[in-house]
C-alpha cells in the first residue's frame, strides 16, 4: 500500500483522502487503519469521526457507528450545547436505523 511505504508519515489530509477513496471502493479494513492514524493525529476534529461514522453506516455497521459517535462525544464535550447536540444526533441515528438509511 502506498501510504505505508512512504518515507514520511502521511499527514491528516492524505489520510482523510485515503479514507474517502476506501469508502468509494468499500475497503473497510484499510479505512479502519487510516482512521486509527487520523484519530491519533487529530483526536479533537469531529470531521474525522463523522467520516468514519458515515463509512460504517453506509455498510450497515450500526454498532460501529455508535462506537465512533461515543468516541467523538468523548473527545469533544466543550460546546455549551453539547448535550442537546448529542441528543439530536441520537434521535437522528435511531430514525435512520428504523428507515434503514445511512449518511
Amino acid at each position: 500500500m502506498a501510504l505505508t511505504s512512504m518515507p514520511i508519515e502521511p499527514d491528516p489530509s492524505a489520510l482523510g483522502a485515503f479514507m474517502g477513496a476506501c469508502k468509494v471502493h468499500g475497503n473497510l479494513e484499510l479505512t479502519k487503519w487510516a482512521a486509527e492514524k487520523l484519530f491519533a493525529l487529530e483526536p479533537n476534529k469531529p470531521v474525522n469521526y463523522t467520516l468514519m461514522s458515515n463509512i460504517y453506516s453506509s455498510q450497515g455497521h450500526w454498532g460501529d457507528v455508535s462506537r465512533v459517535r461515543k468516541m467523538m462525544r468523548h473527545s469533544d464535550e466543550s460546546h455549551p450545547q453539547a448535550p442537546e447536540v448529542y441528543a439530536m444526533l441520537g434521535l437522528l441515528l435511531r430514525l435512520m436505523k428504523e428507515k434503514s438509511l445511512y449518511l
